[in-house]
């Protein structure tokens, strides 16, 4: 790859009579400029597939910008740009955005980091739940301070985590209501795997066994 750049030579009475100018061999930044965007489209590729956002804030002018799968993750229009970090209590639970402010407000005076999970609000009117992360980058005269995140949509995850919370639950009430039946029964009861292992037995059935 080649760069150049020429103005016209001109003689007395005007007339163009040449060109004068330079090259320079842009090779190497034409190499780097690709290597950025094929590293730009890995990254966008990898948000998407793991739906995780990220974002950087600065402080001061209150200027956010955002990825786009965060533009996915909110069903919102990547042209009219991120909303300013005083426009997110719209974005988020009225009860995490307090978190949220909070853990912001420690990281700004303090450095600290932060990880919460957080309900995001859609236009759709659907909530997803998200794992909310920053950290705060100060300049080198620890002011004009900027923070730096990501945001996943984990909705997927947390309905399965939910599931098997409720599958659990389900199984230890009908182990409990089986204690109940077998408890009432007179005569001896054994419950046996596909092994023959004891799964269960009664009262009746342990006094059994114990006396064998």
């Amino acid at each position: 790859w080649h760069h150049g750049t020429g103005i016209p030579c001109k003689n007395a009475d005007g007339k163009v009579i040449g060109i004068k100018g330079t090259t320079q061999d842009i090779t190497a930044r034409k190499q780097a400029e690709e290597a950025l965007r094929e590293s730009l489209a890995m990254l966008a590729q990898t948000e998407s597939t793991a739906h995780v956002g990220s974002w950087a804030w600065d402080v001061a002018t209150d200027t956010v910008l955002w990825s786009d799968e965060l533009f996915r993750i909110f069903q919102l229009d990547v042209g009219r740009g991120a909303p300013s970090f005083a426009e997110q209590p719209k974005l988020f639970h009225p009860e995490d955005m307090q978190r949220l402010q909070q853990a912001v407000d420690i990281a700004i005076a303090g450095g600290a980091p932060y990880e919460l999970e957080m309900r995001a609000l859609r236009t759709d009117g659907a909530i997803r739940h998200c794992l909310a992360r920053g950290r705060v980058v100060m300049n080198p005269e620890g002011k004009s301070p900027r923070l730096f995140g990501s945001l996943q949509d984990i909705t997927e995850r947390k309905q399965m985590e939910e599931d098997r919370a409720r599958l659990s639950a389900e199984v230890r009430a009908q182990a409990r209501q089986m204690a109940q039946i077998l408890a009432t029964v007179p005569t001896g009861v054994l419950l046996l795997d596909a092994a023959g292992q004891i799964l269960q037995a009664n009262t009746v059935a342990v006094g059994d066994l114990a006396v064998l």
